[in-house]
């Protein structure tokens, strides 16, 4: 009863939106366009996120991809609320990762949290992790999904091998963007949503890429092209989630960095795949400063007494009604002359 009227409140919504324009636009085009844009952001990522798990070696081989696991529910859950086995989910899917963190496993995952034809919550996960680890990473899906191990013994296939990654995607975003369906990633930056999208619509001025260099925002623009069969082959794609600090452990940031020795970290074994990665991101001259994605041609110029002062239109302070409040707030602020306090 309650999906019926779901869809039907949805139809209702879409009628709606059709008839409100603005600008000649509809809403609802306007939402579709969002939803179409948050569904290739998050392929762009799942898609990288399998290129760099390859070279840190958490896939059997650099030819394989990862495995996948559906986990659901007791029955009792099938006959409450939405809300409260929504709520049991999550807090199975947030304490398999803190259990995973207190046992050192090193792991990366896409998830989907969607609901049964009766609404109840199950997790879909595609996850990472190598061959050492895999057992004791099943142990903990186990210990908080128990009803999941007995059918595991009967049937291997809801925890198994990715033999095609691009199919096992689309199955796991062929309902994104519908209401209750939550995707998400593990291992991955909190805000790695907010960056990516930041990065990709060139908005160089967002708070949330203040912590990244203008090379490194170059770098992240040239290896997005990076889409042939060939770069896949080499996993130039999964160089660009290490190029922006993509991932949660800083250990694997580090393997970016030009002054790390990848021999001596805790990925000494991946080396011989890391290794090119980072050659490429650290080449012996800088080919990035071409552009620099944060400045901006257009200059505002103010007289002072001692002559024309530019300063670029997009620097922090900038208003063109008061020339002196800008010079002190500004970050090109000058240093004090002499004998100025």
């Amino acid at each position: 009863m309650k999906m019926t009227f779901n869809s039907v409140l949805i139809t209702t919504k879409k009628n709606h939106y059709k008839r409100l324009k603005f600008n000649g636009i509809n809403v609802l085009d306007s939402i579709e366009k969002k939803q179409k844009q948050a569904y290739a952001r998050d392929w762009a990522i799942s898609q990288c996120l399998d290129q760099s798990a390859r070279l840190l070696w958490l896939t059997p081989s650099q030819a394989d991809s990862g495995y996948f696991v559906s986990l659901t529910l007791p029955p009792r859950f099938h006959k409450s609320t939405f809300e409260t086995a929504n709520t049991e989910i999550n807090k199975h899917l947030n304490s398999i990762k803190k259990d995973a963190d207190r046992a050192n496993i090193t792991w990366l995952g896409v998830y989907k949290i969607h609901g049964h034809k009766d609404e109840t919550p199950h997790l879909h996960i595609i996850y990472y992790v190598n061959d050492r680890d895999r057992d004791r990473l099943n142990q903990i899906f186990f210990k908080y999904f128990q009803n999941e191990e007995e059918r595991y013994e009967q049937n291997s296939s809801i925890n198994q091998s990715i033999w095609n990654f691009d199919g096992c995607l689309r199955y796991l975003f062929k309902d994104h963007g519908e209401p209750n369906v939550r995707i998400g990633f593990i291992g991955l930056r909190r805000d790695i949503k907010k960056v990516w999208h930041s990065l990709y619509t060139c908005d160089f001025r967002n708070k949330s890429l203040s912590y990244l260099s203008d090379d490194r925002i170059w770098m992240f623009r040239k290896l997005i092209r990076k889409t042939s069969i060939d770069d896949y082959v080499e996993h130039i794609p999964g160089y660009t989630l290490f190029v922006i600090r993509g991932f949660r452990d800083s250990r694997i940031n580090a393997l970016a960095d030009r002054c790390t020795d990848i021999s001596k970290t805790d990925f000494a074994d991946a080396y011989s795949y890391l290794i090119g990665m980072w050659k490429y991101l650290n080449p012996e001259e800088s080919v990035f400063k071409v552009e620099k994605p944060r400045k901006n041609e257009t200059k505002r110029s103010y007289y002072d007494d001692f002559g024309y002062i530019y300063l670029y239109s997009n620097q922090e302070g900038i208003m063109p009604e008061s020339f002196y409040w800008e010079c002190e707030l500004s970050r090109g602020q000058p240093p004090p002359v002499q004998g100025e306090e």
